[in-house]
Parts: C-alpha cells; sequence; structure tokens
C-alpha cells in the first residue's frame, strides 16, 4: 500500500523552523486543518490556509511553553502556556516527528539560557512591596488579583520545567485567628482532596518573620485563565455541550469531595476555575468542612454566597449535608442557560421569597406538611405558609434556555428540590441522561481517579485558637511541596 504524502512543506533541522498542515483543535469536539509555520523567531503560528496574511494565532516558544504528548489522540502533541493549551494532530507518525524536534529544539534553547541567568528580582513596577518568593524557584511576572483575602501574582516555576503558576499571599494572615483557622482547613483540604476538577496546592510557605514567628502564608497552586462568572458573562454564547461538559466536571468534583465527607458550602460561578481547554477546576474551600457520618451535621447556616443557598440555609435549618453542594449546582445550571442568577435576594427576606415562590410555582406538590417538615424554625415554617407562588409557568420559565431540552429541565427541576433529601446526589446527577453524551466520553477518565480517605480534619477543629497552634500545625503539616511529578499526586 502507498505511504501517504507527508503535508510538511518545509523543513529545516538547522535553522530550526518548519511549516504545513496540522489539525488544531478548535473547540471541545472540534478539530480544524491550519497551515502551521515555526519561523527563524521560535513563534509558531497557525493560518487557515498557506495563501493567508495574518495568522489566527500564535504562541512564542520561550521559557514558561512545554511540549507533550496528547495521549488522547493519535499523533497528537500539546503546547501549553501556562492556563492555555494548544493541541495539534499531524496526519500519520512520519510528519509528527518532525514538528515535535523542531519545537524542543527551541524550547530546550530557552531553558539552557534560563539556566545560564541569574535570578533577578521583579521589577519594581509590578508593585510587589514585600511580597515574598524565591528568585532562584519563581519568576514572579505580573499581579492578577488582590482584595481582602490577600494578592495574588502569576510566576514561573523555574524549577519545574518553566510550569506557570499563580502564588498567593495570605496577608497577616494571623491578625484575626477564626480567619486563620479557615486558612488552614483550605490547605488540608486541597492538599488532601486530589482530584482533575479540584484545584491543585503545590506548594505552600511562609513569610518573613523572628524566630518561628510569621504573619504571611504564600500558597502556590496551578494558574488558570478565567472563572465560570466570566464566562457566563462574556459575549459567546455557551452551546449544550459546553453546559453539559461544565456540569459533568463540576459535579465529579462534588462527588469526590462528598465521598471524602467533605462539603465545599460555597459553591459559586466565581469559584469554578477554568482553563481554555474548558477545563474546570473548584476553588476556595475556606468554608468547607469535613462531615463525620456520626456527628448531628450541627453547622453554621452562615455560609454560601446568598445567591446560592438553598432552602435549609435560608430557613436557619441547623442540620444539612451534602445536598447544600448540589442546589449550588442547580443554581449554576440555571445561570448558565440565562445569563442571569435565577434568585437574586437583596437580603435574606427576599432570598427566601424568591426561592419560595418559585419553587410553589414550578412543584407545588412539594409543600404539603411532609415536604416541609423539614423546616424547624416556627417562624420560617410560618413564611412558608404564608408564600405565593409565582406567577410562572413552571422551570420553562425560570430557565428558558433549556427549552429544547426536556432533560436539561429535569435535571434542573431535580437539583433544586425544596426538601434536601429529594435532591440529586452528585453521583445520580453524573448519571441523568441530560449529561449522557459527556458521560459516554469522561466517565472512564472520572471513575479511574483513586477516592480519597475522609479527611481528618480533627487537629485544626480542636486546637487551641492561639496563634502558636495554629503556627505549629500548618509547619508541621502544610509547609510542604506537592508537585504533580511527585508520585503521590495525579
Amino acid at each position: 500500500m502507498a505511504s501517504r504524502k507527508s503535508l510538511i512543506t518545509h523543513h529545516d533541522e538547522r535553522d530550526r523552523t518548519i511549516e504545513g498542515y496540522l489539525k488544531k483543535k478548535t473547540s471541545m469536539f472540534a478539530w480544524k486543518r491550519h497551515f502551521v509555520v515555526v519561523d527563524e523567531r521560535g513563534t509558531l503560528s497557525y493560518f487557515a490556509n498557506e495563501l493567508a496574511l495574518h495568522p489566527r494565532g500564535a504562541i512564542k516558544l520561550e521559557r514558561g511553553v512545554s511540549v507533550g504528548a496528547d495521549a488522547t489522540k493519535e499523533h497528537c502533541f500539546v503546547l501549553r502556556d501556562g492556563a492555555r493549551a494548544f493541541r495539534f494532530q499531524a496526519d500519520h507518525a512520519r510528519d509528527l516527528e518532525p514538528w515535535v524536534r523542531v519545537v524542543s529544539a527551541w524550547l530546550d534553547e530557552s531553558r539552557g539560557a534560563d539556566e545560564a541567568k541569574v535570578a533577578a528580582p521583579p521589577a519594581p513596577s509590578l508593585g510587589l512591596g514585600d511580597f515574598a518568593f524565591d528568585a532562584s524557584r519563581y519568576a514572579v511576572d505580573a499581579v492578577i488579583g488582590h482584595g481582602s483575602y490577600g494578592l495574588v501574582v502569576s510566576a514561573t516555576a523555574l524549577r519545574r520545567d518553566g510550569r506557570r503558576v499563580a502564588i498567593k499571599r495570605i496577608g497577616r494572615c494571623f491578625s484575626n485567628l477564626l480567619d486563620a483557622k479557615r486558612t488552614l482547613r483550605e490547605l488540608r483540604l486541597l492538599h488532601s482532596c486530589v482530584h482533575p476538577n479540584l484545584l491543585d496546592v503545590w506548594d505552600c510557605y511562609r513569610g518573613a518573620g523572628d524566630g518561628g514567628d510569621f504573619d504571611d502564608v504564600y500558597v502556590v497552586m496551578e494558574l488558570l485563565a478565567t472563572d465560570l462568572h466570566q464566562v457566563i458573562y462574556a459575549r459567546q454564547e455557551l452551546s449544550t455541550k459546553h453546559v453539559t461538559y461544565f456540569m459533568y466536571q463540576m459535579l465529579s468534583g462534588l462527588r469526590h469531595l462528598h465521598a471524602a465527607g467533605v462539603l465545599h458550602r460555597d459553591l459559586k460561578p466565581g469559584n469554578v476555575l477554568l482553563n481554555e481547554s474548558c477545563e474546570l477546576k473548584i476553588c476556595d474551600f475556606g468554608l468547607a468542612r469535613s462531615l463525620d457520618v456520626d456527628d448531628p451535621h450541627i453547622l453554621t447556616e452562615y455560609v454560601v454566597t446568598r445567591w446560592y443557598r438553598p432552602p435549609e440555609l435560608v430557613l436557619s435549618c441547623q442540620a444539612y449535608g451534602s445536598p447544600v453542594d448540589l442546589w449550588s449546582a442547580g443554581c449554576i445550571l440555571g445561570e448558565m442557560v440565562t445569563r442571569a442568577p435565577l434568585f437574586p435576594g437583596t437580603d435574606i427576606v427576599h432570598q427566601v421569597r424568591l426561592v419560595v415562590q418559585t419553587l410553589k410555582a414550578a412543584r407545588p406538590e412539594d409543600f404539603d406538611a411532609a415536604g416541609v417538615a423539614f423546616v424547624e424554625n416556627a417562624m420560617a415554617h410560618d413564611y412558608v405558609e404564608r408564600v405565593q407562588p409565582a406567577p410562572i409557568d413552571g422551570w420553562i420559565s425560570v430557565a428558558p434556555g433549556l427549552a429544547g431540552t426536556d432533560r436539561g429541565l429535569d435535571m434542573l427541576d431535580k437539583l433544586l428540590r425544596f426538601d434536601p433529601a429529594n435532591r440529586l446526589t452528585a453521583a445520580a446527577a453524573m448519571d441523568h441522561p441530560f449529561l449522557s453524551v459527556m458521560k459516554q466520553e469522561l466517565a472512564d477518565i472520572h471513575d479511574a481517579v483513586p477516592p480519597t480517605p475522609p479527611v481528618d480534619l480533627s487537629d485544626i477543629e480542636n486546637c487551641a485558637l492561639t496563634r502558636e497552634d495554629l503556627q505549629r500545625i500548618l509547619v508541621l503539616n502544610e509547609f510542604k511541596e506537592t508537585w504533580p511529578d511527585d508520585g503521590d499526586r495525579r
């Protein structure tokens, strides 16, 4: 049988240039042929065709970029630049090898030049102040976030093949001991719960201080491009494939957390991070709790951003469990298809009214005596009885973006049940017919993730609330490196 013709139109190993046709992954499920060029300046550009004057995109082959095989597709390689991923496929192995050799030669030169340089501190224009980092390990390049939680910068991990990371400084961590305990709890959960849809923490270290005392804590984590809130309110419309892909990943992360006895308790679009390949990571575990099966589930209701709080929390129920996260997931599903929060209460009373009147219209059968029995507070119970149904035509009025799919409306209905006992679990939601296509494509990958044993937070929850004790637990257990190539990480 005759061999297939090579689609490489130019290749010179000496000046490390190559041109030709490759397929590029352009969306979640689509690949399109492009004319790709690696020029003498070490830039990979891709064009609609060989005659196009302007590239559709480009990536500089320099420090911070890595190349590797893509095991999900034959004759495929992937370039990663922080949160960005560029996937290219050759028609056969004979064409793949020259592309990988040329790209690798540019990246090897870049790494060699970096190793020959003495690491320098960041330019003063970054406004880092006393932000602490080891310049031989991290090259900080930009401030990407700041607020009451601290300061976040983007950086390159120089000893980790140029991996792109975010470094978060939690300033004056111990000025409020309850906040310090929250930070400690979050780090324990992030270190313990390893899953493709949960944010990875790779390094944690202390800031400057006298002796064993210190004020600031620094957390190094993977760098992602955006969050779901920004995606929802961007101009680009979310397709059903986007929505189901995001939901399946989010539910997979929740299933893993709940199996480990952990409630997230603050799930919202801003706490769901995404990279440019639409891979999703749940973050911000500061309000999360380990939920022992033997405890009475007496937990504070002051959790979950108001718009995503389930009925059991807005109605002051003290006993709750994993269904709180599934309600939030249902709110996010509705928000993705409507581009507006489902229950945007202006205060707690307004929040209760929005939730109850909507659910009374969508599922009036849930408000008989048995359906509201879980509401133990007498005043809250009376208020629920008095609220009238909203003048809407069921869920299709709440989420018209799901009008074309009965399966989508059914899933929304089963996540947003008034009685938490009647909501889908994360595992059951992943099996819902609305997500059947995603299950076929992703189940083998997600089911292969080993479960996390129940997370032990007893030392944190039971320790004396003192600066010294909290620092001791941090230093002994959480100041460590857990990079993906360390063996015990995925």
